[in-house]
């Protein structure tokens, strides 16, 4: 994310209104959803009507960028809890076969 800090966007609100249009939004990766995130944040809106669909837009990325982190989130967790489960049995075997000896 470091470097996105330090890249220009090139993007203008046009895109990102075309982006909301399309429902591109929904699929686009992080870090266009970054660069969105950042037009909509650092443009002056004078506007009341378009100020708040801003805010509601900047909502629904997070959102987004949000759920994404939770699945991979939990991705990971359930990979880690077979190995975990795995090791588990492992270990009650090989208790098991101790015993015996």
């Amino acid at each position: 994310m470091e470097d996105c800090k330090e890249s220009k966007t090139d993007l203008t609100t046009d895109d990102v209104d075309r982006a909301f249009r399309t429902s591109e939004v929904f699929n686009a990766p992080d870090d266009t959803l970054i660069k969105y995130l950042r037009v909509l944040n650092t443009g002056s809106i004078l506007n009341e009507t378009t100020r708040h669909r801003a805010i509601n837009r900047c909502i629904t990325i997070n959102a987004v960028i949000n759920l994404r982190l939770a699945k991979r989130i939990d991705r990971s967790n359930r990979i880690l809890s077979f190995i975990v489960i795995v090791l588990a049995i492992a270990n009650v075997a090989a208790t098991i076969l101790q015993s015996f000896r």
